[in-house]
């Protein structure tokens, strides 16, 4: 068979970590523990796991629910009155003066007009006169008459015509001059009433001016009052929608306070579940298999396949060498089991073809 090698190609070592005797008591042990923890049953923790809100947390959530709901003392009126000051409710509203278009009535003088005592005035005066002229000039016209001889002739008749015309004409001037003493005193008394009201008139001028001045004055100083009034009323209402706004925002705070707490408690409930249903069974089966993966780890066999050194390779030449060699052989044994190269004998040549068969087979293999 010199031809080839029957020696394998690769090789295979196999090497076997084992417990040591004087260990596998301890790790038995250990294996016995880790089943008595996985034995204990699930145990729930009883005690409070979550922190509720606190007393000042939730006093100041009372606050701002009530402060964002308009419900704090105090807060619904105030917000009424801002309302009624902002729609005009205190507008202020100026009133008339009621001496405005007023007029003074400067009356009328009692003595004004015609005078009842006039006609009795002159007829007195005419009187007086006629008296006067009856008593002194008549007896006096008769005695010069009568001194000189001519009493109640055509002279003394001319001179009583002439002393009776004096007469009439005194008598005239007299009544003249009472009723033009009356008419001068009415003339005046006219031109008095005349003067009072037109002074009376000019006073009401001005009085009513100023009055209606001080009104216009008024009604504008309201009008910016109430404007003012508007104003302040419209920034009490915005401080006071910030206030509660701030109010809205403590509330939703206190909102996710209450909510993180409520959330808190559904989170541990399930967690609860899920530890008692699932997780529990989980953790026992993570602590056998680490059990086992810490001692496997350790001991556990491998087997490392390599190149044979002691390998030949066979090629072409050396199959043909080993078939020939086998067939040789072959036929030697055919010829030695046939009893030689008799004639018409199938031994040896039966025997050379399962030699060469052999051989190469024997190379290959």
């Amino acid at each position: 068979m010199g031809g080839g090698s029957s020696v394998p190609k690769n090789t295979t070592t196999t090497t076997i970590n084992q417990i040591p005797e004087w260990l596998s008591n301890d790790y038995q042990s250990f294996i016995n523990q880790t089943n008595a923890a996985n034995a204990k049953p699930y145990m729930q923790y009883g005690g409070q796991l979550n922190a509720a809100p606190t007393s000042q947390q939730q006093y100041a959530g009372n606050l701002a629910q009530m402060g964002a709901g308009y419900n704090l003392p105090g807060q619904a009126q105030q917000l009424q009155a801002l309302a009624g000051v902002t729609n005009g409710q205190f507008s202020v509203t100026p009133t008339t003066n009621p001496y405005l278009g007023q007029t003074t009535n400067v009356g009328t003088n009692a003595y004004a007009g015609p005078n009842k005592y006039l006609d009795s005035m002159v007829a007195d005066s005419n009187q007086n006169i006629t008296d006067a002229y009856n008593q002194n000039a008549v007896p006096a016209l008769a005695a010069q008459f009568a001194q000189g001889g001519a009493f109640g002739g055509s002279a003394m008749q001319q001179a009583g015509q002439q002393s009776q015309d004096t007469l009439a004409k005194n008598l005239a001037q007299s009544t003249d001059n009472l009723r033009y003493q009356d008419y001068t005193s009415q003339q005046g008394l006219a031109e008095d009433a005349l003067n009072r009201s037109v002074a009376a008139q000019q006073t009401d001028l001005a009085r009513n001016s100023a009055l209606s001045q001080q009104g216009f004055q008024n009604q504008l100083s309201a009008a910016q009052q109430n404007a003012a009034n508007v104003i302040n009323g419209s920034q009490g209402m915005n401080a006071a929608n910030a206030i509660q706004q701030q109010y809205l925002n403590q509330l939703s705070g206190y909102g996710q306070v209450q909510q993180d707490y409520s959330q808190g408690n559904i989170n541990q409930a399930y967690n609860d579940w899920y530890q008692q249903n699932y997780g529990y069974d989980q953790q026992r089966l993570n602590n056998y298999g680490n059990a086992l993966n810490s001692i496997s780890g350790n001991f556990q066999g491998s087997a490392t396949t390599g190149a044979n050194p002691a390998y030949k390779p066979r090629t072409a030449g050396g199959a043909a060498v080993a078939g020939l060699g086998g067939a040789a052989a072959g036929a030697s044994i055919g010829s030695a089991i046939g009893g030689g190269a008799a004639a018409g004998s199938t031994a040896g040549p039966w025997g050379a073809v399962i030699g060469a068969g052999v051989g190469l087979a024997s190379y290959y293999l």
